[in-house]
Formats: C-alpha cells, sequence, structure tokens
C-alpha cells in the first residue's frame, strides 16, 4: 500500500492528473470482469507493481481485448515474476524496471551481457556494499551509515550506483522492454 501511495503522489506531482487504483486481485469473477474494470476507468497505462499474482489467462485475456492497452512491471513485479518462472513471452511488449544486465568478457573479448535474476543481483550488491563500508569505517552502523551516504559510486554487480544526501539511490533505473520474449535494453 506503500508503494502504491508513493506513486500516487510522485505521478501527481509530474503530471499534475490523478492515477485510478484498481486492486486487480480483489475483483471476484471471469478476466471480463477485470477488463470492464479496466474499460470504465479509461486506462492507457496500467502498472503492475507487484508479484503477478495475475494467471497468465487473465493476462493474455487483457492483451487479447485491450491491445492498446500499455503494460509496465516494477521491480517487484520482474522479481515475482522470476520467482514464479512465468516465461516472459506472456509479457510481451510489457516494460519492467530489472536489476539490469550483467556485462562480461566473451569469446574472443566480446563484451556480451546476460540477465540475472533481479533478486540475486540486488542482494549481491547491497551485501557486497555493506561489506565495503564496514572495510573502510568499522562496524559502528552510524560509520558505515555515513560511508554509504558520502561514497561517490559504489561498482555494484549491475553497474555503478550511488545515494543522494537523504539515502534514496540515485539516478535513472534500468528499464527493459519484452520483445519476443527477451528482456531488451530501452535508453532513454
Amino acid at each position: 500500500q506503500y508503494a502504491v501511495r508513493s506513486l500516487e503522489k510522485a505521478s501527481g506531482s509530474e503530471t499534475g492528473g490523478t492515477l485510478s487504483i484498481i486492486d486487480i486481485d480483489q475483483l471476484e469473477g471471469p478476466e471480463q470482469n477485470i477488463i470492464e474494470e479496466i474499460r470504465s476507468h479509461r486506462i492507457r497505462h496500467l502498472i503492475l507493481p507487484f508479484e503477478p499474482a495475475l494467471k497468465k489467462e487473465v493476462l493474455l485475456a487483457i492483451k487479447k481485448e485491450l491491445p492498446s492497452l500499455q503494460l509496465y512491471g516494477t521491480l517487484h513485479f520482474t522479481m515475482g515474476a522470476e520467482r514464479r518462472s512465468i516465461p516472459w513471452k506472456y509479457y510481451e511488449g510489457m516494460y519492467v524496471i530489472s536489476a539490469g544486465p550483467l556485462w562480461f568478457q566473451g569469446e574472443g573479448g566480446i563484451s556480451d551481457y546476460i540477465f540475472p535474476k533481479s533478486r540475486y543481483a540486488s542482494v549481491q550488491t547491497a551485501v557486497s556494499l555493506v561489506i565495503e563500508a564496514i572495510k573502510q569505517a568499522g562496524t559502528d552502523r552510524e560509520a558505515i551509515k555515513n560511508y554509504i551516504l558520502e561514497m561517490d559510486t559504489f561498482a555494484g554487480l549491475t553497474g555503478p550506483i550511488s545515494f543522494d544526501k537523504s539515502g534514496n539511490l540515485s539516478g535513472r533505473p534500468k528499464v527493459f522492454r519484452i520483445i519476443q520474449g527477451k528482456l531488451e535494453p530501452v535508453t532513454y
């Protein structure tokens, strides 16, 4: 609920508009009820903030009946889809937030990338950051916090990260679009 309220507040301040929030998980009945609820609110963009509780049949029905509806998934959504091993092909055309690609040196020195499980990449980066902070600042919690807040960047598993003075992650999220069942990076 907190994430939805934050999204609603941020959207209103950026666009001057309001969000229509539909609790899809609470709707009773067949797929058509969900589709009619989306239609009745004249929704053109649907953000799925949490783990995909929707059955793939519901998602496919939404995509068939509302082909112009643009779907988006948050990092939490991406982690849930990965955990449930739902093939990306069911989310074709959807934009998702991901922990991002891991770059590695392929054969012949050619750089390539793979997509890690988002939860693994995020946890590994967080643990590595805390270990580095402990090495540099000691085990005092306040010293660890201050070290992290004052550092320029940290080379995380998915790329460099940094924080603002309030402790929020700085920079743009890594956005991908599902094309032919694969995550493709989106530049913006």
